[in-house]
């Protein structure tokens, strides 16, 4: 080795420096350098983690959400639904109120037209009545004969035969 310029002496010297330097390195610069990587590929896959629960929580919540929003829906669809029929209800009752309150009032009327019927009729015959009667004072007054007092009569039952 002398021929190379080298010395055994230095040579193993340098192979022993070394071994030395990388058992060294090894333990305080290759195990740190390690366990900072382990620690930071934990932490790294931890967020990763907490990343997809955090996607499921969402897809979760989107899907309750969703779920929620169709619930909201199916009731107020049934509270519509529910609103029309006691609207049409109501409607039918306040149609059938009005039928009955119109037949009320038009019995009322046909009953008091009626009413006010008989009452002319009876109005009538009294005034015909008094004019009979005048009109026999008058004739009574001048005298009838027997062939007028029958064409009078006649006359009056006819009269009253019409009105009644």
């Amino acid at each position: 080795m002398e021929i190379l310029g080298l010395n055994l002496w230095e040579f193993i010297f340098a192979i022993v420096n070394f071994v030395v330097l990388v058992l060294l390195l090894k333990k305080f610069l290759f195990k740190p350098i390690t366990k900072m990587l382990d620690d930071r590929k934990a932490a790294i896959d931890e967020a990763l983690d907490a990343a997809d629960q955090a996607r499921l929580e969402v897809a979760s919540t989107e899907e309750k959400i969703r779920e929620q929003i169709a619930a909201a829906r199916a009731e107020a669809d049934g509270i519509i639904a529910d609103a029309k029929k006691r609207g049409e209800a109501i409607r039918a009752e306040i149609i059938e109120n009005a039928k009955k309150d119109a037949k009320e009032i038009t019995e009322s009327a046909s009953a008091q037209i009626e009413e006010e019927k008989k009452q002319a009729i009876v109005d009538l015959k009294n005034q015909i009545a008094d004019m009979v009667v005048l009109a026999t004072e008058k004739v009574l007054a001048d005298g009838l004969t027997s062939e007028q007092e029958n064409t009078l009569m006649n006359k009056y039952i006819q009269e009253v035969g019409r009105i009644q």
